[in-house]
């Protein structure tokens, strides 16, 4: 008995039956819709986008849709429909691309420093317990301003295509403001009027539940930022979504955040810290961390040049501003060496120290 795959196999050989199959091809489409189809797959093949890919965020049309639907293969009774879903998805995956885009694109070079792969291996771990159907998929990332936590936040939607979501004073006050964040950070279809046009959701609940289906059906990473606008409603949503999907939650905040929530935050801090795989503190910049932005922009500075050099900018970076007085020093050396082959030495570094203690002491 000859098996199904091959009486498969065989039927598309024929030559006939490939004819009859190619004549089926857009038969089904106008030339209105045809055009709008092959536009759209004509940007998701230049943005190197799967299929898998394109459709990240639209609930109502499968990776295997879209395929049938590019090649002109879709039937006529859900055509019209189909291309309607994917012409209004279409217009927001493209502005969720180029926002990936912009997030990954950083002025000052980003560096692999300790601290960040601690971020990564600890996020790596909630994602496998996640995996293992564990309810540990917190991860704090805990540093004062100017440490490089949004700077860590959009390295992993850059290199690991997490989602971010930045929280905002509205969010003090207004738990729908909070909720309607967080559904246009993970792509979660915003509702519409009967004319089609976008519209406020029509409830705290209503919002949630999509927020809840969406991440249940789309796990991933979910960056958290500006935590201090928290409320206890937003807290009890992470551990909701904690608790019933298996995406990571990395929240990002300032240590007197981290230390407030930790001994006043009541049930629901309780809540999250019971659900904490790992927490990383960005709390110093390190000579080996300078040292290797140096060498970014510098690669023929000696050894004894760079180490020196590292650590004056050390002890002066942890004391005004971290990371951000880091990049501000060297945008500035920059400006006055800006190849790699027309080097700075020490003495240039002390001077732009120097110069920023007394920008400093002049505010």
């Amino acid at each position: 008995m000859i098996h199904d795959d091959t009486m498969i196999a065989m039927h598309h050989n024929h030559p006939e039956a490939e004819e009859r199959e190619q004549s089926k091809l857009w038969s089904n489409y106008t030339e209105t819709q045809r055009a709008k189809v092959e536009e759209i797959a004509a940007w998701q093949s230049k943005a190197g986008l799967s299929d898998a890919q394109f459709v990240e965020g639209c609930p109502k049309m499968s990776y295997q849709s879209w395929y049938q639907l590019r090649t002109g293969r879709y039937s006529a009774k859900d055509c019209s429909r189909m291309v309607g879903i994917a012409v209004e998805h279409a217009a927001n995956r493209r502005k969720t691309f180029v926002k990936a885009k912009t997030l990954s694109a950083t002025p000052f070079p980003f560096c692999e420093t300790d601290r960040f792969r601690e971020i990564v291996d600890a996020v790596e771990s909630a994602q496998a317990a996640a995996e293992a159907g564990d309810d540990d998929k917190i991860v704090w990332v805990i540093g004062r301003s100017g440490m490089g936590k949004t700077e860590a936040a959009r390295q992993l939607v850059s290199r690991h295509g997490a989602r971010l979501v930045t929280a905002s004073e509205s969010w003090r006050e207004g738990y729908l403001d909070a909720l309607t964040d967080f559904a246009l950070a993970i792509d979660v279809p915003q509702p519409k009027s009967a004319k089609g046009d976008p519209k406020a959701w029509p409830s705290k609940g209503t919002a949630e539940r999509a927020i809840m289906r969406h991440l249940a059906n789309r796990p991933g990473i979910l960056c958290v930022n500006e935590v201090e606008f928290f409320s206890r409603r937003v807290l009890n949503l992470l551990r909701a979504i904690a608790d019933q999907t298996q995406t990571v939650v990395v929240i990002f905040c300032v240590p007197d955040f981290y230390t407030e929530i930790l001994e006043q935050g009541g049930a629901y801090a309780l809540q999250l810290r019971t659900r904490t795989e790992g927490v990383v503190f960005l709390d110093r910049v390190e000579v080996p961390d300078v040292e290797q932005s140096l060498r970014v922009f510098w690669p023929a500075l000696s050894a004894e040049t760079v180490r020196a050099a590292a650590k004056e900018l050390r002890d002066y970076v942890n004391q005004f501003g971290g990371w951000r007085a880091l990049k501000r020093i060297v945008r500035g050396l920059r400006g006055q060496f800006p190849t790699a082959t027309h080097s700075p030495g020490l003495d240039d570094v002390v001077a732009a120290v120097a110069l920023q203690k007394d920008y400093q002491h002049a505010r």
